[in-house]
């Protein structure tokens, strides 16, 4: 990959051929900054995916076998949010995974709590 310098030299960097170049010291130090690079670009998109649920709120996502699952959000924990679903089991999710759902968990097997009033 080429690419001319910001300062528009007329010069260009083959940047394998920069990093061939390199001492080993220096490639280590290359290597973390940019580690931790992509270790805050991970964690500001976590943060801004789980800016977007509380808990209490009814979510789905599917599994890896392409099931979906619904369930509650229990708890936002440092990298997942923490789901139950109805039939008790618990899960740890990717909050860039969860959807929304806009319907109450369980709404169909809920009660009528209707007051009926009759007229003698």
């Amino acid at each position: 990959m080429k690419k001319t310098p910001s300062g528009n030299t007329g010069q260009t960097i083959n940047h394998a051929e920069f990093i061939n170049d390199m001492p080993e010291e220096v490639l280590i130090t290359l290597h973390n900054l940019i580690v931790n690079r992509l270790n805050m670009l991970q964690r500001k998109r976590i943060r801004q995916s789980m800016e977007d649920f509380r808990p209490g709120d009814v979510v789905s996502f599917r599994t890896e076998d392409g099931k979906t699952v619904t369930g509650v959000l229990i708890r936002l924990n440092k990298k997942t949010v923490t789901v139950h679903t109805e039939s008790g089991a618990r899960w740890n999710v990717a909050p860039q995974l969860l959807t929304t759902v806009k319907r109450q968990l369980g709404a169909d097997r809920q009660p009528d709590n209707t007051v009926e009033k009759k007229l003698h």
